[in-house]
């Protein structure tokens, strides 16, 4: 299922659907309500993949998390994600080995993808030191 199903099934174009799906607030009440509920009975999740490809020029805000076993580190990026989300931006999140050296990968990744910022969930002190002074 995607954007042209529903817009499909609600009897709306896709770029109605995907005003309402991106929270935009020149649509009607009327084609909202049908279009959210349409939505809701067919189960369908926005990609939230698509919608950063397809909406590049504001970058997400980058995420590095050190491990893939922390539980902690789990729940605090699933907070923040929510707060962002909220805020109207996204998070990529990158997951780095607990060996990885996040401060290059992350100088890397900047340099290539442009983030409009970039936060770390554990990482080691010395490379940011040996980076930064």
């Amino acid at each position: 299922m995607n954007i042209r199903d529903i817009a499909e099934r609600a009897g709306y174009g896709v770029s109605t659907v995907s005003r309402v799906i991106n929270g935009q607030s020149n649509v009607s009440d009327q084609a909202r309500e049908r279009i959210l509920a349409v939505m809701d009975a067919c189960g369908y999740e926005p990609n939230t993949n698509a919608r950063y490809l397809k909406m590049r020029s504001p970058s997400p805000v980058a995420a590095f998390v050190m491990g893939t076993s922390n539980r902690l580190f789990g729940d605090i990026l699933t907070r923040i994600q929510a707060r962002f989300w909220a805020l109207g931006e996204e998070v990529a999140v990158t997951h780095l080995e607990d060996d990885a050296n996040e401060v290059q990968f992350a100088i890397g990744y900047q340099q290539t993808r442009h983030p409009k910022a970039m936060l770390f969930l554990g990482g080691e002190r010395t490379y940011f030191r040996e980076a930064f002074g």
